[in-house]
């Protein structure tokens, strides 16, 4: 039997006795027959505490079976195949989540790379445009990947048109974000404009405003008064965010200059970047700033 590792603290130790107890009677922690299992299922693409959850309890499992790998199948979500307006999930979130997982649990958790496996799921029905579903699985070395739900569909890559190719948070304030990192954000958009030599891109950045309802109790009384404003990012957040995401673009894969724009969106409530392919001589993709300054 492979050695375990020894365990911290009462919780890792009660977790891991649960990972343990999934296995079926009659195999041992290191069967060759032992069938996938599915540890759990999640929806959210941004880093997250719920996602941070989930990988924590997948590098217990790793940990407690040694010989295993990780699968996580990623599954695009499609509103209706059937809907008058479908909406599905955007190209570059499945590659941008894949290597925010891989980050956490090759860097953070220090787990050979072979060792966390992702898998293109397909499209299936049901779910929002911006979240998709996705299984994590644990499967002895030497078995077969997991298979993706029958009922999914391919995922087929558009090109030659304009089209929105990922949307996300630029700063994105919690304990997953240091793994949302320029090569997570960008290398999809990179590999797309790579594949298609007749496109340019466009990288729209949108700067913060808020609007504040401050309660006051004014003084000497028992009333209170209310005061109403925007608190916003400096004048031209927005192409400094669309200038940084560039800057990244083209020294980190090293797409020609030329071939990438900017635009300043404006504002939104919180500062966001939007990825464009656009065929060349195509038409330039407008902003959708919701917020006024």
């Amino acid at each position: 039997m492979a050695k375990r590792r020894p365990r911290v603290s009462f919780l890792n130790a009660a977790l891991t006795a649960v990972i343990l107890s999934m296995a079926p009677a009659g195999f041992s922690q290191t069967s060759d027959h032992a069938p996938p299992r599915l540890l759990d299922r999640y929806s959210s693409p941004e880093p997250s505490c719920q996602l941070a959850r989930t990988l924590d309890y997948l590098a217990d499992a790793l940990i407690a079976y040694e010989d295993d790998i990780a699968y996580v199948i990623v599954y695009r979500t499609y509103n209706s195949y059937t809907s008058s307006a479908p909406r599905q999930n955007l190209p570059g979130m499945f590659q941008r989540h894949s290597r925010v997982v891989k980050n956490y649990l090759v860097k953070e958790k220090h787990f050979a790379d072979d060792r966390v496996q992702i898998i293109d799921g397909g499209i299936i029905e049901g779910g929002m445009p911006d979240h998709f579903q996705a299984e994590v699985w644990l499967v002895p070395k030497g078995q077969p990947p997991p298979l993706p739900d029958e009922h999914a569909r391919p995922f087929i890559q558009q090109t030659n048109q304009r089209r929105l190719f990922d949307e996300y948070s630029y700063n994105p304030d919690n304990n997953m974000a240091e793994y949302f990192d320029p090569v997570a954000r960008l290398e999809g958009f990179a590999k797309t404009l790579g594949s298609e030599p007749n496109a340019v891109g466009y990288i729209i950045g949108y700067g913060k405003s808020l609007d504040i309802n401050e309660w006051r109790l004014v003084d000497g009384t028992n009333e209170y008064v209310t005061r109403e404003y925007q608190q916003s990012d400096s004048e031209g957040t927005g192409k400094e965010i669309a200038m940084a995401e560039r800057s990244s673009l083209l020294e980190l894969f090293g797409i020609d200059q030329s071939r990438v724009w900017v635009i300043d969106g404006g504002y939104r409530s919180s500062q966001m970047v939007e990825l464009w392919i656009v065929p060349t001589g195509g038409v330039a993709p407008k902003a959708t700033p919701t917020k006024a300054n």
